[in-house]
């Protein structure tokens, strides 16, 4: 009986540290949003960019996050004014 319920107790701490496991190696990012992930550890980034979505990318690792938007502003009421545009610029890796 008394192995039973010891078994039964790991098996349980087993699952727990499982599941929190897991849950600490998910990221997400919002919509509008790039990530590249971050390692917190050996202060390293991955090569990979990421869209809005939710990522398994391991427990010691975190996005830096960036805007993923298209931003116009105009300054002007009329048709023909200058209108300026801004945008995330494509990030790229080279080895």
């Amino acid at each position: 009986m008394d192995a039973c319920l010891c078994y039964s107790c790991l098996l349980c701490l087993l699952i727990s540290l499982i599941m929190l496991f897991v849950l600490l190696s998910m990221d997400s990012l919002e919509p509008l949003q790039y990530g590249i992930a971050y390692n917190k550890i050996t202060k390293t980034i991955d090569n990979n960019i990421y869209d809005s979505g939710r990522y398994f990318i391991g427990p010691l690792k975190g996005f830096i996050v960036y805007p993923a938007n298209l931003v116009t502003i105009e300054f002007s009421d009329s048709r023909g004014a200058i209108v300026f545009i801004l945008f995330i610029q494509e990030l790229s890796f080279t080895n």
